[in-house]
């Protein structure tokens, strides 16, 4: 056995028990194959059964690696499971085993988190004001915006009160539509822009395969830099690629 696995073995080992579980091999055999994939630079594919423990099998190796590793997940919820129980779970662990500090962020598009800007322009607006307060959205703004001011928190519509999809879009922008922290007003207070500074100088940053699939189509990018990348559930990659660069044409468009 070489020291890359018997160090995999021994962090998966920590990682499997401080969450209750025990040993599969199936789910060893993956570690190590990511782990070498890592030190090799090649490409792997792995297809693993319910049940593999697959999370462990990839963030385990890129962490013992030490590599700045982006994961990509399938969907929104996926990517708070990771954040808010697989990770949260395994690291106090990880950190004993491996003799250092270990960070992980999340990292979604612009869209899910409130705009300062926006919010403010709709305040700075007596009419605006007036039709909130008759209309039957008012309570839901009101509650959003009082949300907004609340120190310490993310700006995460995932944490966010719950509140109407057309106060939601009424208060959070697009990455199209958004001109960016260095030209906007409220840009050192930015939520969007925070959540990206925290991803970029994390170990493990978790985000979905649509930011994925818009950065590789349009070159530019809009997530942090890495040493590698992981896609879980890569078979969906391909849809989410199509539907995060699809555009309806309606009669009303053109």
């Amino acid at each position: 056995m070489s020291e890359l696995s018997a160090q995999v073995r021994k962090a998966l080992d920590a990682a499997v028990t401080a969450i209750g579980g025990s040993p599969r091999d199936g789910q060893i055999e993956m570690a190590e194959a990511v782990a070498n994939a890592l030190t090799d630079r090649h490409h792997l594919m792995v297809q693993a059964g319910t049940g593999t423990g697959k999370s462990l099998a990839y963030i385990v190796p890129a962490l013992v690696h030490g590599r700045k590793v982006l994961v990509a997940t399938a969907t929104l919820a996926l990517q708070r499971q990771l954040v808010e129980r697989d990770l949260p779970a395994v690291v106090p662990a990880l950190e004993k085993v491996l003799g250092r500090d270990i960070t992980y962020a999340i990292y979604k598009g612009v869209g899910n988190y409130i705009c300062l800007q926006k919010m403010n322009s709709t305040e700075d607006d007596p009419d605006g004001e007036v039709l909130l307060e008759v209309s039957s959205l008012g309570k839901d703004a009101q509650r959003l915006h009082a949300w907004a001011k609340t120190p310490g928190i993310t700006g995460d519509r995932d944490d966010a009160p719950e509140v109407d999809r057309r106060v939601w879009l009424a208060n959070s922008t697009s990455g199209r539509e958004c001109v960016g922290a260095d030209n906007c007003n409220y840009g050192s207070q930015c939520f969007a822009a925070n959540a990206k500074a925290k991803a970029q100088s994390a170990d493990v940053v978790v985000t979905n395969h649509t930011l994925l699939a818009i950065e590789i189509v349009d070159s530019h990018p809009i997530l942090p830099e890495r040493d590698a990348v992981i896609l879980d559930e890569a078979h969906e990659f391909m849809d989410r690629t199509t539907q995060a660069v699809t555009e309806e044409l309606t009669s009303a468009r053109v």
